[in-house]
């Protein structure tokens, strides 16, 4: 199964449904870094055969396409090889809730969509490129009274918001260093220290008074 949520959407079979997203709100949220270094890349081999399903729930908006979730338990190609590289003592190279995939077989698209095709149409050996992201803070400020200004899309395990218009984000922005500035599409993975779906995430946001303290997913 090879699934995507947000903005594209991929259909799936009536006998197919997602399970939840088991590591979306574990500990192995701490693999999501912090720090100035960058983000880690690592490549993954697979081989597919016609018949054989990814395992994946991803969600593409603007140049990332991001995995939501890793489907555990359904022999996906993905799951065996998370299984392969836990048993050989390389655990960091398992792909996770919140990786971006970057290239599929030596070519990297631009658009993230772009990249779910590629991955839907590829079989027999299969070269993917992945980015564990990094993590910014930034700090919101505005009156309770004034709209936060923002579109977004409640994704399974972050917030993504689409488009800043007139309101908090859109001030924050005229006066923010450019490394605080909020760029579109942007994926919001805590609020005031909440972490959640993006429905949950959503309601804290609307429920903060007058100070937002995000958390950012952040990719080279």
């Amino acid at each position: 199964m090879l699934c995507c949520c947000g903005a594209s959407e991929l259909p799936h079979g009536p006998d197919e449904q997602l399970i939840p997203v088991q590591s979306a709100h574990g500990p192995r949220l701490s693999e999501v870094r912090t720090g100035t270094e960058g983000c880690w890349s690592f490549t993954v081999e697979l081989r597919r055969h016609y018949d054989m399903d990814f395992g994946l729930d991803l969600s593409a908006a603007g140049k990332v396409c991001m995995v939501n979730a890793v489907h555990v338990g359904r022999a996906g190609l993905v799951d065996l090889w998370n299984q392969s590289v836990s048993q050989k003592g390389m655990k960091e190279h398992e792909i996770l809730p919140f990786d971006r995939l970057m290239s599929v077989n030596d070519e990297t698209p631009s658009n993230g969509k772009v990249v779910v095709e590629r991955l839907r149409e590829a079989t027999g050996a299969v070269t993917l490129v992945v980015q564990r992201p990094m993590l910014r803070k930034v700090s919101v400020r505005g009156p309770s009274w004034k709209s936060l200004g923002i579109s977004v899309q409640l994704l399974k395990p972050c917030l993504l918001i689409t488009h800043i218009h007139e309101g908090v984000f859109l001030d924050h922005n005229s006066s923010a260093l450019p490394e605080e500035v909020i760029r579109v599409p942007c994926r919001i993975f805590s609020v005031n220290g909440q972490r959640g779906s993006g429905s949950e995430l959503q309601k804290a946001m609307q429920e903060a008074s007058n100070h937002l303290d995000l958390e950012i997913l952040h990719y080279d």
